[in-house]
């Protein structure tokens, strides 16, 4: 008597974008899924670091979803399946849009009038500082 075992790696068959982009605030969802035999684990990771439910993010299976999102919210999530046969990943980069924010100070001389703020860039991912004066 012959016995076979059929043993196949996972492959994704239906997954987000590689990038998705929200504003601040929105709800996002994020999903991979894969077939395998046997069929395989399914692991979260957010920026290389495992994620869990909590406050705003709920790991449901193969969705991630985040309510309300926020600045700190954007990174590169990665879904990875595993079996005995192998495994299969996915890099989904959020990028969350900021709204703009009046500035922090005004300050006033005699003469002189100056306008500072921060302007945070989403492409850099750095703070711009201005600083506009007039006399």
């Amino acid at each position: 008597m012959l016995i076979r075992c059929r043993v196949a790696p996972p492959v994704l068959v239906n997954m987000s974008p590689d990038v998705v982009v929200r504003n601040e605030g929105d709800d996002v969802d994020m999903f991979c899924e894969a077939t395998a035999t046997p069929p395989a684990t399914l692991a979260w990771l957010k920026d290389g670091r495992k994620l869990a439910s909590s406050g705003h993010v709920t790991v449901a299976g193969n969705h991630v979803v985040l309510h309300g999102v926020a600045r700190s919210d954007a990174g590169v999530y990665s879904c990875t399946f595993k079996n005995g046969a192998g495994s299969a990943l996915h890099l989904i980069k959020l990028v969350v849009q900021g709204t703009l924010r009046p500035p922090r100070s005004t300050e006033l001389t005699t003469h002189l009038s100056c306008l500072s703020c921060a302007v945070f860039t989403y492409r850099s991912c750095r703070n711009l500082h201005l600083r506009l004066c007039r006399l």
